[in-house]
């Protein structure tokens, strides 16, 4: 229900018929949450079920009546809420009180646009040729002239108007109302040899970040490592623009003078080490879903040992630090070792992860390997192991003519001279982090000692160095020109968006031309087709990350006129955002994943911090050009060019029996009874019904195979809406096989003749498996008819949901 801006309502349940008592669990009816669809602030009425008397709750219709009152203070919105056209139609749709609340409409304007917008911001977004630079490693990085060139720039770049940009390098958070993240400047060195112009063999040297990384903490004083769950491929911006902010960097004297209050020989290094072999999260089903991975399972008994390299060892003493999981009904002993020495144990018995962190002076051998062992001794219930740290004390000794480092800490330290050795050449000197790199010249060299050494100041957090021969300087992974800053520059805006990927976006642009003239139902809506690149680009800075596709459609929403309404994702996706299985195909559109869950719609509740979704979403999931173009074909044949026939008038109800394999003591009758009631409450009067009820047809062993030659042959008539109640999952409809995906999709061979289905199943929509179609991509796509659209439930559903989405 809308209600007004301000104040809260109050809910009075004014009759409930039958009054018979237990007829209804619980309170008979009660307000929900409070958000915002769009621009208009709403409440939730929830009617609670049904008590059958048989322990069953229901939710079906005529059973019971109830009356409620839902009172609220008196208010108006203001006068700039935006109306009409396919808003309308939004609020139509959803608002039960949709012309009592039309006035109480969230204003819009210049201080909604200022809620949208990111605060100050220095890169000259939308102005000057950008160049996306792609790196991998943390390390210094050597950009050369020709390399830009190569992605399209003129030879000869004035230096002058060069500046660099960096984004974070880090997830975007979640939470709709957490600060994002700003494209900074950051310092670079360009060498030019002096006549300001970038040619071919001149060079820009930067220090670029991993995205997976040790961060410092300044609530806890400490560095913890932090993983990127989307991508390993950090993003750098180079601009070549006459009002771009160039920082170009200083060079600080580190001339040893007089004597140090610290020499320093030796830092602290830090390992993590962790592998991603493993979804942590599975749904019933089996199905793998979530952000989250972990290494290896242990069961009782199960010991596994890591040889852990500690190049530059100076001291037998180590750190360490394990991470684990446990299950809800893990109660299990938990022993780490390091170097066959027990160093301590565990108990895990609480679901969640557990760190275990010890020292251990155990001699380590020098530079050879240490070795950890993790045993799960005894105990019930899985303990999976995540990954470890060692922490230690290693000689400022260069590895392979690089060494990177953290310094000395601030405090009552002021300067600090460090000691290095190791290099077979001169090296480069840098102080670097997230703000980039200065350069720190005057180092002096002892040759008896074979040490390289600099002074600089101590603060809190540690400075941080890279130290680099020329050789060992760092490519980029890849160079490209971009438009950065188009979208949220942009004006005007659209009702409809096909969000899809650079492989699709030829098929997306023409599914959203054809869209922006059909007028069959009206004023046709401005269509927009948006490059997820794009989207990546200014939302996450270059970034692959799911959040910058909500955060697009927030700041669509609150931006463009007329604001989105209908959103179509072209391009498949997998919860494998990583490919950590080495067996996807490609995550050309991420889903949105939370545990054991996936939904796009997501992506959508963009107006408020609720869970109200404000635009109609969905998703074609096309791996290939071939087929995108095959079924954007398909979309647009069925709207412009339809097959005419009997199938239009025509709808499809098929049921399940009341078998279920699963559980054979249980005679489940409800798939038959809910069907009928929806043929005689719920379709409309004037579309002709079909039936195929299951429990009409013989078992043959374990299957129907006379249901599933009727199923294939009425699929075949056609039908203008299918629906299935029943069991199912991704590749099979029923447990009597009476469509199975892997040999029954070639028999279907229905042309034109497009049903839209819907099943009031489990599990059939899994599209974000990496390595197989789900019923609804395999029908979608499927060249020779197939389905014209489908909704599945993701994961698993349960029967008094479905159903009431049917009669929905």
């Amino acid at each position: 229900m809308g209600i007004p801006l301000w104040g809260d309502p109050e809910l009075k349940v004014v009759e409930a018929l039958p009054e018979a008592t237990g007829a209804v669990s619980g309170e008979a009816a009660r307000l929900g949450q409070i958000g915002f669809f769009r621009d208009q602030r709403v409440v939730e009425v929830i009617f609670a079920p049904i008590d059958n008397g048989s322990g069953d709750m229901d939710y079906g219709p005529g059973s019971i009546s109830v009356t409620v009152e839902v009172s609220f203070p008196s208010g108006n919105g203001a006068r700039t809420a935006r109306s009409g056209g396919y808003d309308e139609a939004a609020y139509r749709g959803v608002i039960a009180n949709y012309e009592q609340a039309r006035p109480w409409r969230r204003g819009r304007g210049k201080a909604a646009r200022k809620r949208a917008g990111d605060g100050e911001m220095s890169a000259p977004l939308g102005e000057g040729e950008w160049y996306k630079i792609t790196v991998r490693e943390e390390g210094i990085y050597r950009l050369e002239g020709r390399d830009l060139v190569a992605a399209g720039a003129a030879p000869g770049m004035p230096v002058a108007s060069i500046a660099l940009y960096y984004g974070g390098g880090r997830p975007l958070s979640e939470s709709p109302r957490a600060p994002r993240p700003q494209l900074r400047p950051v310092t670079c060195l360009v060498e030019d040899g002096g006549d300001g112009r970038l040619d071919a063999d001149d060079a820009i040297l930067f220090y670029g970040q991993a995205t997976s990384r040790w961060t410092w903490d300044e609530d806890s004083r400490s560095r913890s490592f932090h993983t990127n769950p989307f991508t390993g491929d950090n993003a750098y911006w180079l601009v070549s623009d006459e009002g771009a902010v160039g920082v170009q960097p200083p060079r600080r004297d580190g001339t040893p003078v007089g004597s140090a209050q610290v020499r320093r020989t030796t830092f602290r290094a830090r390992l993590h080490v962790e592998e991603e072999r493993a979804s942590l999260h599975v749904a019933p089903g089996n199905i793998r879903s979530g952000k989250e991975w972990y290494w290896e399972l242990l069961q009782r008994g199960d010991r596994r040992s890591f040889d852990v390299a500690l190049p530059a060892s100076a001291s037998a003493a180590v750190d360490l630090r394990v991470g684990l999981y446990s299950d809800d009904d893990t109660d299990a002993l938990v022993q780490v070792a390091w170097n066959n020495v027990v160093i301590g144990t565990a108990n895990l018995n609480v679901e969640g992860s557990y760190v275990l962190q010890r020292s251990s002076a155990a001699d380590s051998g020098g530079d050879g390997p240490g070795e950890l062992e993790v045993a799960y001794v005894t105990g019930e219930g899985n303990v999976l192991f995540d990954w470890f740290e060692v922490e230690y004390e290693r000689a400022l000794v260069a590895d392979e003519g690089a060494l990177i480092f953290n310094g000395e800490a601030g405090g009552e330290t002021k300067r600090v001279e460090y000691a290095l050795s190791g290099f077979d050449e001169w090296p480069r000197i840098f102080a670097v982090s997230d703000s980039g790199l200065v350069e720190i010249v005057g180092a002096t060299q002892e040759s008896a000692a074979g040490t390289l050494s600099f002074q600089d100041g101590a603060d809190q957090p540690a400075r941080r160095y890279a130290v680099v021969v020329a050789s060992e300087l760092k490519r980029p992974t890849k160079v490209e020109a971009r438009f950065l800053g188009d979208l949220r520059t942009r004006r005007g805006g659209a009702d409809y968006i096909v969000i899809t990927h650079a492989d699709f976006l030829t098929d997306a642009q023409r599914l959203a031309e054809w869209r922006g003239t059909d007028d069959r139902f009206g004023r046709p809506p401005e269509t927009a087709a948006i490059d997820i690149g794009e989207i990546y680009d200014d939302f996450s800075w270059g970034l692959f990350d799911p959040t910058a596709i909500r955060d697009f459609l927030s700041h669509a929403f609150e931006t463009w006129e007329p604001a989105p309404a209908f959103v179509v994702l072209l391009g498949d996706g997998t919860y494998d955002y990583r490919n950590n299985s080495a067996t996807s195909q490609g995550n050309w559109i991420p889903p949105y994943e939370e545990q054991e869950s996936t939904y796009d719609e997501w992506y959508t509740r963009v107006a408020g911090a609720d869970d109200v979704a404000d635009m109609a979403i969905g998703r074609l999931s096309v791996q290939t050009a071939a087929e995108a173009e095959a079924v954007v074909d398909k979309l647009i044949d069925y709207d412009r060019s339809p097959e005419f026939g009997s199938w239009q008038g025509r709808v499809l109800l098929v049921a399940d029996d009341t078998f279920n394999a699963d559980e054979p003591q249980r005679v489940e009758i409800f798939f038959t009874h809910d069907s009928e009631e929806l043929a005689e409450k719920f379709l409309p009067g004037e579309l002709d019904t079909e039936k195929l009820y299951l429990v009409e047809f013989p078992f043959e062993g374990r299957f129907k195979p006379l249901a599933r030659d009727a199923f294939i042959r009425r699929f075949n008539d056609g039908a203008v809406l299918l629906t299935w109640v029943g069991h199912g999952n991704s590749s099979v409809f029923a447990h009597e096989h009476i469509f199975v995906l892997s040999t029954d999709l070639e028999a279907l061979d229905n042309g034109g003749r497009l049903p839209f289905v819907y099943a009031a199943a489990s599990q059939m929509g899994v599209f974000d498996d990496p390595d197989e179609d789900s019923v609804p991509e395999a029908l979608v796509k499927w060249p020779r008819g197939g389905a014209i659209g489908m909704v599945a439930a993701t994961r698993i559903g349960f029967h008094n949901s479905n159903i009431e989405l049917a009669r929905s």
